[in-house]
């Protein structure tokens, strides 16, 4: 696990999908680092599920900015 990261709702002309940017590219406009999520809901108890498509993009942009990697 790492973070933090943050929701980034897409804005314009795309899908409307909600990303998970972090931490230091969702304070910059234009310059976000962000995948998209993939929701999962149980439809018995409304329980959501957000899985990151990218995972790993994602850790590589996190770690970047931490001075890792």
């Amino acid at each position: 696990m790492f973070g933090p990261l943050y929701l980034y709702p897409e804005t314009g002309m795309g899908k409307g999908e909600v990303l998970v940017a972090t931490a230091e590219s969702a304070r910059v406009f234009g310059k976000v680092r962000a995948v998209s999520l993939r929701v999962f809901v149980c439809r018995h108890c409304g329980h959501l599920q957000l899985i990151a498509a990218d995972p790993e993009a994602l850790y590589q942009h996190w770690s970047a900015e931490q001075g890792g990697e």
